[in-house]
């Protein structure tokens, strides 16, 4: 035998009890491992931008289905179709906001079936002060930039008709209008957006005279109103 067979050392088997510690590991560490991708998996793939720098009196909302997400203002209350505690009081507010049909008026001539989601309110504001959140699979194969050249071309009253890029790179349309109601001027700010689903409307509206006092929080929320995969 030579010097170097004699300095191997014999190869030892793990003993049954440490290959049970392993077994026993590996799967800890796999179940670990699927969990975390589920959660994960389960995250919308879009997160509101500067929701980290979130100020002490702002929330934020995301709807029951999931679909869209934005911050408001504590001193808002807000209304989710889809909650069964919040439905009875979701339809109260539509039923007393006329002007919440007056807001979503182009949107349904396009698409008759425009459905609200979502209504907000102010806790202490004029009776026609609001923000809605509607959506409309047919007018999912409309782009912001050709629902931006119509709005411009055929509804009365339009102050601003753009279209922007969000951080993500998702484009969006930007449009101010003036409805006249029964109890004056109606201005609503509207953010368009549209996913492979369904196209949403985020709408913030107050009386002509009074829009300019909400116009910083209207357009904090709308910078915030981002769609979400699952």
């Amino acid at each position: 035998m030579t010097q170097q067979e004699e300095a191997t050392p014999e190869y030892e088997a793990p003993s049954l009890s440490e290959m049970v510690i392993y077994v026993v590991l590996t799967a800890v560490l796999l179940l670990l491992l699927i969990t975390f991708t589920r959660l994960l998996g389960n995250q919308p793939r879009y997160q509101p931008v500067g929701n980290e720098r979130l100020s002490p009196r702002w929330q934020i909302v995301t709807n029951q289905a999931k679909t869209f997400t934005f911050n408001l203002p504590l001193n808002w209350s807000w209304y989710d179709k889809q909650i069964p505690e919040q439905s009875s009081v979701f339809q109260s507010v539509l039923a007393e906001q006329g002007d919440i049909e007056t807001a979503v008026s182009f949107f349904r001539q396009i698409d008759p079936a425009t459905e609200i989601q979502l209504v907000a309110q102010p806790e202490s504001a004029a009776a026609s002060t609001f923000l809605i959140v509607a959506n409309s699979r047919r007018m999912q194969q409309l782009d912001p930039e050709t629902l931006t050249r119509a709005v411009a071309n055929d509804v009365a009253g339009v102050l601003q008709a753009e279209t922007s890029t969000q951080a993500g790179g998702q484009t969006i349309a930007n449009l101010i209008v003036d409805f006249p109601t029964e109890s004056g001027p109606l201005r609503c700010k509207y953010r368009y957006a549209h996913n492979d689903v369904s196209a949403y409307i985020l709408a913030g509206c107050a009386p002509k005279n009074q829009f300019g006092q909400l116009g910083g929080d209207l357009l904090e929320i709308q910078n915030s109103f981002q769609l979400l995969i699952n």
